[in-house]
């Protein structure tokens, strides 16, 4: 049987690094990100120029998401109670689910903008070697998908993350299809860690 601890899958401890935008209109971009601590058991990943997701260690062991800041869509949204981004242990094939209330600000002003609910659905996948700059490294290959249910829109994610042992996501990829009054529209994104 295949499984991962999310401590070992994400170690949260202070981390300064680079990391690269694979896909989108900055791809090629190669700018710097960091881990650190934002109260007891609290943490912010910065993507300097993409975003800032606000985490926390939970007592059983679990990742969760307090919130995010979102540059390129000007949002701050914030999860009651926060979602399990990774669940203490990850068994491969098994299916961790988590589901909260979502309120949506406009990022730079406060104001609010939406209120909604948000469901995740966390997957490990398979192991997998990944080649990241020329280098060969063994990682956990992690899918989450959201379904977000706001009053005008509706928003599905899917994002699949590779985790290594004891450093932490190291290749990210998104695709988001949002629908407004039914029209739809799609972003994807991508991220390398270099370090």
């Amino acid at each position: 049987m295949i499984w991962a601890p999310a401590v070992k899958l994400f170690p949260l401890k202070a981390k300064v690094g680079q990391f690269r935008i694979t896909e989108g209109p900055d791809a090629g971009q190669q700018r710097e990100y960091k881990l650190e601590a934002d109260g007891p058991s609290r943490w912010k990943l910065i993507l300097t120029g993409v975003r800032i997701v606000y985490l926390q260690q939970n007592a059983d062991g679990s990742i969760g998401i307090r919130g995010e800041d979102e540059y390129e869509d000007n949002v701050a949204v914030r999860y009651d109670p926060p979602l399990i981004a990774l669940p203490a242990i990850l068994v491969l094939g098994k299916t961790y689910q988590s589901q909260g209330k979502m309120v949506v600000t406009v990022l730079d002003t406060g104001a609010p903008r939406e209120k909604g609910t948000c469901k995740l659905a966390i997957t490990l996948l398979r192991r997998e070697k990944v080649n990241i700059d020329g280098q060969i490294i063994e990682t956990f290959h992690v899918q989450g998908k959201r379904d977000i249910r706001l009053q005008w829109a509706s928003v599905q994610v899917d994002a699949v993350t590779d985790y290594a042992l004891d450093r932490g996501p190291v290749r990210d990829q998104l695709k988001q299809v949002t629908r407004i009054l039914g029209f739809p529209s799609r972003k994807s994104e991508g991220l390398i860690m270099l370090n």
